[in-house]
């Protein structure tokens, strides 16, 4: 029987655990350098920052009034008498300059380490080579056609190839979900993919805010005998580099006509109990935790039918694993109430920074061949 006191209990749970996850986060700083929010003349020096400007004093970090903005608040020594400068520039490209200082501090202290290479997007045109310098008001970068200066606020994304044991990571644009299920992090505004899945189910979502997403499908044989369409809104509770947790929703809208042919004259093809619509999906909550080369994903959902909630939850856990750069192994696998077995998953993702496309087996513990294939390939945009 479907009741809807578990339900309750279930949003409750989801929200608790969400206040604690939020406090958690903002124990850390969402903008911060491995040297601190605030670079000082002394730290400018050993990183080769500001080298033109003799008047440099200190330069600080800060939000913008736009989640998807922040600010470089550069202040000059008194003697100089000049005024205090900002700069504006894209919140992501703090997680660059991140990026940079803590590679720069590494190969100060003598390590053995490959330039990190990355490909930055402009208004005018993608450009991609070494990251060879953050200067504090723009960026070096080495390509094929000699040093290119990049004024900070001119970056509108970064592509950023991470160095993890002598060779180069790329992070896979299709974090937001696994295989089908969703992960706990959030899709950034502007950004989004469409996706077919198993060949005929196709989908798509878009990031409308940086917590926000939805997106949704029609499967692609409908007819006025069999239709179908789904809905999958997504909104992000909490999210910094360590892990997210979302709340969603996955709302499929069915339509049966069982009468005969519409083509056809009958009478009786109209008769309203022949017509059947129905809608039914999974509430749920996921969160995902992740380190160097693994990420891990737990979720909890409650299915619903036309407006009945479940009183038995759904389960799924997910584990990433990326093996080197545009490739790692996913696992996803279901606890279904019902079910006497989990239902298991197993495969690889090829990315690149626009495509990917997943292959896995799905099989239970008592099946007696390999699995049933999975496919899916994605355009992200």
């Amino acid at each position: 029987m479907f009741k809807y006191h578990a339900g309750y209990r279930f949003w409750v749970i989801l929200i608790l655990l969400s206040m604690v996850t939020v406090h958690a986060g903002r124990c850390e700083q969402w903008l911060q350098h491995s040297i601190g929010d605030t670079i000082t003349l002394e730290e400018a020096q050993t990183y080769g920052l500001f080298e033109d400007e003799e008047d440099f004093f200190v330069l600080m970090v800060s939000s913008g009034l736009k989640s998807d903005i922040a600010i470089l608040n550069i202040q000059y020594t008194e003697e100089s008498q000049k005024p205090t400068e900002n700069i504006v520039i894209h919140a992501s490209t703090i997680n660059l300059i991140d990026e940079w200082l803590h590679w720069k501090n590494q190969q100060l202290n003598s390590a053995e380490l490959k330039p990190l290479h990355a490909e930055l997007e402009l208004p005018e045109k993608d450009f991609t080579g070494d990251l060879l310098q953050w200067k504090g008001r723009s960026f070096v970068l080495g390509t094929t056609y000699g040093n290119l200066e990049i004024p900070v606020q001119k970056v509108k994304k970064h592509y950023l190839e991470h160095q993890y044991r002598g060779y180069f990571r790329g992070e896979d644009p299709n974090r937001t979900r696994l295989f089908f299920a969703p992960t706990g992090w959030s899709l950034p505004k502007g950004d989004g993919y469409s996706s077919v899945y198993e060949v005929v189910l196709p989908g798509f979502q878009y990031g409308i805010t940086d917590r926000f997403s939805i997106g949704g499908g029609i499967f692609p044989f409908s007819s006025e005998q069999f239709a179908m369409a789904w809905i999958t809104p997504k909104f992000g509770i909490v999210e910094n580099e360590k892990g997210a947790f979302s709340l969603g929703i996955f709302s499929t809208f069915v339509h049966f006509n069982n009468g005969e042919d519409p083509g056809q004259e009958n009478e009786d093809s109209s008769n309203s109990d022949d017509i059947q619509d129905a809608n039914f999906g999974i509430l749920y909550g996921v969160g995902t935790i992740k380190n160097e080369r693994n990420a891990y994903t737990g979720g909890l959902g409650f299915g619903y039918a036309n407006g009945n909630l479940s009183s038995s939850p759904m389960v799924v856990i997910g584990w990433e694993y990326e093996v080197r750069r545009g490739f790692k192994l996913l696992s996803e696998n279901w606890i279904l109430p019902g079910l006497d077995q989990p239902i298991l998953s197993f495969g690889g993702r090829w990315y690149g920074k626009r495509l990917a496309a997943d292959f896995a087996l799905i099989r239970t513990f008592d099946m007696q061949f390999l699995g049933v294939p999975w496919v899916d390939f994605v355009v992200n945009f």
